[in-house]
């Protein structure tokens, strides 16, 4: 999926639905590749999975200049996240919800990544990690404590956000923790 719109602004609410039965190995590729791309308009991307998907394998890619960006993850998404601005702020902000005000896939909680770069579940490791933080960029990966460079690089979930000129702000959903919770740097 693609959206191209030169000075137009781009609003985007995308849903994600995964349906697959893994029988001995987890699928090497990925369900979803999506590609935004403006020129001087806003950008508020929102990718979140409808009720009862399981996690999506997926590669986000948004490009924007002199146009502010926003672009949501819901509390699914395990992954790294690469943000470049130039002269503006890149910022990752973190929002908590409720557990009532989400539907996850039965008998599950928080995925993370698992060793081949699949998703299992468990709320201990789905935690931010930050690699490089300046004002003009933020990388890092959501998950559990393994660096992304011991997993499948194939796999990996990835979001990438360019802009020029003006700022980027991901937002990442997250559980109401049932213990403090921690950012690691």
């Amino acid at each position: 999926m693609a959206y191209l719109s030169p000075l137009r602004p781009i609003l985007a609410n995308v849903k994600l639905a995964v349906e697959e039965r893994n029988y001995f190995t987890t699928p090497k590729h990925r369900n979803f590749v999506t590609k935004f791309k403006t020129f001087n308009a806003p950008m508020n991307v929102s990718i979140a999975h409808a009720k009862g998907s399981k996690p999506a394998r997926l590669a986000v890619h948004a490009e924007n200049s002199q146009g502010p960006m926003d672009v949501s993850l819901d509390l699914l998404y395990t992954g790294t996240f690469d943000l470049r601005t130039k002269s503006a702020s890149a910022k990752v902000q973190e929002s908590i919800v409720a557990d009532s005000a989400i539907s996850l896939p039965p008998s599950s909680s928080i995925p993370h990544m698992d060793s081949d770069g699949g998703h299992g579940y468990d709320d201990d490791k789905h935690e931010l990690h930050f690699v490089y933080t300046a004002k003009d960029r933020a990388r890092g990966w959501i998950g559990d404590s393994r660096r992304p460079e011991q997993l499948d690089r194939h796999t990996i979930n990835r979001v990438e956000l360019t802009n020029s000129l003006s700022p980027i702000r991901l937002h990442w959903a997250r559980l109401r923790p049932s213990s403090p919770t921690s950012i690691r740097r």
